[in-house]
């Protein structure tokens, strides 16, 4: 038997019919979900009230306890200060002999504290035991081994340091260390069990307390909560009968990720939904469950009647909707070709596809809904024509820039040597940095041996960025090895760069340099400064000031012919530092257009005066960058360090 051939307009309300009884089962579904996630979340919300009612209660009693116990320790430390203040004078006195200090040693011990006086780790008044913590290298509650505290005893300048020790059963130990002339430290350890006993004994009022508690909640029906130790045991509980930990012992890992947790468990016999809080100080789990079933049973009757209704509705209005847009879609057809053909089209190959796309569109002269999309369709479909066309002839323009860009970039980096490997030679080390605000920079570097043997550092800022500022660098680098490799001193070279510079300079370009010729051997800087940043130098010595190598040669490089430029000399002592930069760095600005400055600068290569260069402009870099924040950078950014090593 042949089916009868349906028109358009039949199979539209013939898909309508079948999409809305297909659509039964997902509503059905959506509905039943919806309200069980509402009957979840209003559980979920019940229980997490009650589960931070009881964590309150808690940690009510826990700072209680904690109170306490910071009261009886400090008590502790200010009796073991006293005692160690006695120890001390008498230590310290020459005229004490030995023989008392060692019976008092012994003394002590028998009372439960033991004594030792070092000097770093290495024992002066020695203590078996002591030592044997020294060698085992114990290490405090917070990971610190007790033989590092001892050699951070000798810098710190507190006067003396408290911690607590756990070494073996005999619970935690008390341990102070107190400085001693000579680089030498007293040692006193003293058992504090009773402050763990008193510790345990808060544990067990706490657990009471919250019993009395749980009892007085309004838990729903065949709800339970409970407290439960890290190890699965119901320390108390309220409700209904709390389920076996092993069957819910998966909520300990969710909860042990974070403060607490809620949702169902997976791998029970019977799945409850819970909710869990972890309360870290004493590894507890206050945990409240109820069975899924109690929450899904209504919900699922509460689902059925929304389906039943939402599908009544869709179907009417599915059948509304058929009859008129059926009427409607015809004229449709002739719009929907033309962009399928316009889908099918190559624009990377096809040119002025708008006047044959259009050439028998009538549709936009009608006054309608489908004349105005018509309208629509052809006026983009003529923008889109001539956006194309521009947009390729950008594109071509803009991959040639960019190719001139990325071969200019590389032609930089072929003359400036890489800053990514150390310039050594005896008694000496150096470290450059670049980072470029464009694809090519305008600062410029450099770090090569002179003929006399003496370290040349160069470092300079060409005024500008871009493309005509690395020419200008370029040029000026080019000149300046020339000059050091013919042996003339800082100002001179100079002079001979600016000079020829000027020569062919219509647009008045400059650059501000910093030239140092350094004698590792015996220290001696000769420099000169055209126009640059003053380098900061600083010992890596403990309270050496820095200093700022402000001497300026000369105005800036390039301008003009004929400037003279005066040459300075100073001297680096072993393991000074000096710090070579552009004005990328004291003018890099924050979002408030706040400058770095020279001060901050010298602030952060105060406070890292023991780092190597490299470590010492990676941390300079650092610093910009932190307070620079998230606005963009402005300027070339260029450093040289360099430190005298003998």
């Amino acid at each position: 038997m042949r089916l009868p051939v349906l028109n358009l307009r039949q199979r539209f309300l013939a898909i309508m019919a079948i999409a809305g009884l297909l659509s039964a089962i997902p509503v059905v579904y959506l509905s039943y979900s919806y309200a069980v996630e509402n009957s979840i979340a209003q559980a979920t919300l019940l229980f997490d009230q009650q589960v931070k009612l009881v964590n309150e209660l808690i940690e009510i009693n826990y700072i209680e306890s904690v109170a306490n116990t910071a009261q009886n320790s400090i008590t502790d430390t200010e009796e073991m200060s006293n005692l160690a203040a006695g120890l001390q004078r008498i230590y310290l006195n020459p005229n004490s002999p030995p023989s008392v200090i060692k019976a008092m040693q012994k003394s002590m011990s028998e009372h439960g504290i033991e004594m030792m006086v070092c000097s770093g780790t290495e024992p002066v008044l020695g203590n078996p035991w002591i030592e044997s913590l020294v060698r085992e290298n114990v290490s405090d509650y917070r990971g610190i081994s007790l033989r590092e505290l001892l050699r951070n005893n000798t810098t710190s300048k507190a006067s003396a340091i408290f911690t607590t020790l756990r070494v073996d059963l005999s619970g935690p130990k008390l341990v102070g260390i107190w400085h001693l002339p000579q680089q030498e430290s007293m040692i006193l350890v003293k058992s504090s069990m009773q402050r763990e006993r008193d510790y345990e004994k808060a544990k067990f009022v706490t657990i009471s307390q919250v019993a009395a508690s749980l009892e007085q909640l309004q838990l729903p029906e065949a709800a339970s909560i409970a407290i439960l130790s890290s190890r699965g045991k119901v320390l108390t509980s309220a409700g209904a009968p709390f389920p076996k930990p092993e069957d819910i012992i998966e909520i300990f890992s969710s909860s042990a990720q974070g403060r607490g947790a809620h949702g169902l468990t997976e791998k029970s016999p019977i799945p409850y939904h819970y909710s869990v809080f972890h309360f870290r100080p004493y590894d507890w789990y206050i945990t409240a469950v109820i069975p899924q079933q109690v929450i899904t049973t209504p919900a699922l009757h509460e689902a059925l009647v929304i389906a039943a209704t939402i599908l009544g509705v869709f179907l009417i209005t599915g059948i509304v909707a058929a009859i008129l847009v059926s009427r409607a879609v015809r004229p449709l057809a002739a719009v929907t070709e033309q962009a399928h053909k316009l889908s099918q089209i190559d624009f990377s190959e096809k040119r002025d596809f708008a006047g044959e796309l259009l050439k028998d569109f009538t549709f936009a002269e009608r006054s309608d809904e489908i004349g105005r999309l018509s309208h629509a369709f052809t006026h983009m479909i003529k923008a889109l024509d001539a956006s194309i066309t521009r947009l390729k002839t950008t594109l071509a323009t803009q991959q040639r820039m960019e190719g001139e860009l990325n071969a200019g970039h590389d032609i930089q980096n072929s003359i400036l040597t890489p800053c990514d490997t150390p310039f050594t030679a005896p008694g000496f080390e150096a470290y450059a940095f670049m980072e470029p605000a464009k694809e090519v920079a305008g600062d410029l570097y450099e770090v090569i041996e002179a003929p006399d043997g003496r370290q040349a550092i160069i470092v300079g800022d060409v005024s500008g960025k871009g493309v005509s500022a690395a020419l200008f660098m370029s040029m000026t680098i080019t000149l300046i090895r020339s000059a050091i490799s013919d042996g003339h001193g800082p100002a001179e070279i100079l002079q001979r760069v600016n000079d020829q510079l000027a020569k062919n300079n219509p647009t008045c370009m400059f650059v501000t340099l910093w030239i140092g010729l350094f004698d590792p051997k015996s220290g001696a800087l000769t420099f000169a400064n055209g126009g640059h940043c003053p380098p900061a130098l600083i010992n890596a010595r403990e309270g050496s000031p820095l200093r700022w190598i402000s001497e300026l040669s000369g105005p800036v490089v390039g301008p003009m012919e004929g400037v003279e430029f005066t040459e300075f000399t100073t001297t680096l002592a072993p393991a000074d530092i000096c710090v070579i930069y552009t004005d990328g760095i004291s003018e890099a600005m924050n979002a408030e257009h706040q400058l770095f400055g020279e001060e901050r600068i010298g602030q952060v290569v105060s406070e890292h005066r023991t780092d190597r260069p490299e470590q010492m402009l990676k941390t300079i870099m650092d610093a910009v960058l932190a307070y620079r924040g998230e606005t963009p950078q402005s300027d070339d950014i260029t450093m040289v360090a360099f430190t005298r090593t003998e």
